[in-house]
C-alpha cells in the first residue's frame, strides 16, 4: 500500500475560521509613554584651587560608581577660570551612586593632582539642575582633614541636563506579518 501525503490547510489544522466581527470603534486614545534610560549631561568647573604653579595645568573628570569602576571620563581641557566639558551620556538607574572626580593632568608630566570629588546620583543632579541650584561642591578630604579652615576645591555647575529615552512600546522586535 502505498502511503500518500496530504497537504493540509494550516487553518483545518488549528480550527481557524475567518469571522466578520463587526465595526471596530476607537472609545479613547491613550499616549504612549516613553521610559528614561539615562542623561545627556554638561558639566562646568569653577574656581579650582590648584597647587602646582609651574606647568600648565588640564583639568579633567572621573565619573565612578561606589566600586571604583569609571563609567565616564571626560576630555583633559586646557586651563581658564570656567570650564566646559562637551556634553556626555550615562545610562544608569536615577538611584545609583555617582562619585564624581576632578583630576588635574600637567603637561610636564607630573602626576595627576586629585582636587576634589562630589558623591550624588542622577536624581539629584537632575533636581539641581531643574530647580537651578547650580553650585556642587568639589571637597577634598585629605585637605578637609589637615586644613580646619578649608571649604572645598572650586565648584561644579550643571549647564545642561537632557533625558534620553528608550524605545517605545513592547522591547521585543515585532513579527514579520504571515505572507500567503
Amino acid at each position: 500500500m502505498k502511503k500518500t501525503k496530504s497537504k493540509k490547510n494550516p487553518s483545518q489544522i488549528f480550527n481557524l475560521k475567518r469571522l466578520h466581527a463587526g465595526k471596530f470603534v476607537i472609545d479613547s486614545l491613550m499616549p504612549v509613554y516613553r521610559h528614561i534610560i539615562g542623561y545627556k549631561i554638561t558639566l562646568q568647573v569653577n574656581n579650582l584651587d590648584l597647587h602646582n604653579f609651574w606647568s600648565s595645568p588640564d583639568p579633567f573628570l572621573m565619573i565612578k560608581d561606589p566600586l571604583g569602576a569609571v563609567l565616564y571620563t571626560t576630555e583633559a581641557l586646557s586651563f581658564n577660570p570656567t570650564l566646559q566639558w562637551r556634553p556626555f551620556d550615562l545610562v544608569i538607574s536615577h538611584d545609583h551612586p555617582l562619585d564624581i572626580e576632578c583630576w588635574v593632568a600637567f603637561s610636564s608630566g607630573a602626576p595627576y593632582e586629585y582636587i576634589g570629588s562630589v558623591k550624588t546620583t542622577l536624581r539629584r543632579l537632575f533636581l539641581n539642575y531643574s530647580q537651578n541650584v547650580g553650585e556642587l561642591f568639589l571637597i577634598n578630604p585629605i585637605l578637609k582633614e589637615r586644613i580646619p579652615s578649608y571649604n572645598n576645591s572650586g565648584y561644579m555647575t550643571i549647564t545642561h541636563m537632557g533625558e534620553i529615552l528608550g524605545q517605545m512600546g513592547p522591547e521585543w522586535p515585532q513579527p514579520v506579518p504571515f505572507k500567503q
